[in-house]
Formats: structure tokens, sequence, C-alpha cells
């Protein structure tokens, strides 16, 4: 079984795929299930494929390691580092690079997630058993703010 294991350099064919923390590292504004705060855009006219932070206009490129492109953010988006398996052409997340701030995250959040999951149990539970999925599959709510860089 050939396994690679990739930073925001990518993974799989082509090593195109990638995975970035849905946090904004400026206000810790995140996409939930109901509200698309961190949007992703393909790439159109000059611009690469972008998250954008719709809370502040963060931008963010996620073919160069997440770096900010404009907007307050002080820093590029959190990596997650993915493994892939060739031989079942899955990808999974294994670990961080950069700094993912789930410290100031969770007390800035707090309320919100308790509302989100209610119990304690609950939320370890959803934590336990997440997957990576795509962007529109996670979000109800369809995202879209300028994007900007």
């Amino acid at each position: 079984m050939a396994r690679t294991t990739a930073g925001p350099g990518g993974v799989g064919k082509g090593r195109s795929i990638v995975a970035y923390t849905s946090i904004c590292p400026h206000g810790y504004s995140y996409a939930a299930p109901n509200l698309g705060a961190m949007g992703y855009y393909k790439p159109e006219g000059n611009r690469g494929p972008r998250m954008v932070c719709c809370a502040h206009l963060s931008s963010f490129d996620v073919t160069r390691g997440g770096e900010v492109k404009g907007g307050p953010a002080p820093h590029a988006l959190a990596a997650v580092v993915l493994e892939y398996d060739a031989a079942k052409d899955e990808a999974y997340a294994v670990g961080f690079l950069g700094n993912p701030q789930f410290d100031g995250f969770f007390r800035a959040q707090s309320q919100a997630l308790r509302d989100l999951f209610r119990t304690t149990a609950r939320a370890r539970e959803e934590v336990s058993k997440a997957t990576v999925i795509p962007y529109a599959e996670h979000t109800r709510v369809p995202t879209t703010c300028p994007v900007l860089g």
C-alpha cells in the first residue's frame, strides 16, 4: 500500500488535494454547517483559487500554503497535513502545519459551539468521527463575498 504525506504541497493525483482549517486567523470566523463565513472561490480572471473570510475579507491563496493575499489576517491559514492512500484513492488528515490557533478559537467561539452541539459529549462524538468533505457539502448557506488579492 503506497502512501504519501504532504502539507500544503498537496497529495493525490497531480498533488491536487490540499486542505486548510476554515478558521480565519484574524477574528476566528469559521465555516459552520448553517453559516458559510469562510468561502472557497475557483480561479477566475487573473486570480487563482482562494479562500475568503467574509467577516473581514481576508483572502488566502490555497495554491501557496494558504498565504494571506489581502485583508487583515496576520498570517496564513493553518494547513492540514494529509496522508494519501493511492490504492484506495483516499486522503486522511494527520496533523497541522502553521498556527491553527485552536485554543483562541475555542475561547472566542465557545458559546456558538455550545449552541451548535448542545452538549460536550455530542461535540466529542462529532470530533471523533470527523471526516474531510468538500466545503460546499459542509455549508448549507452559499457563501458570497468579495474576493481580495
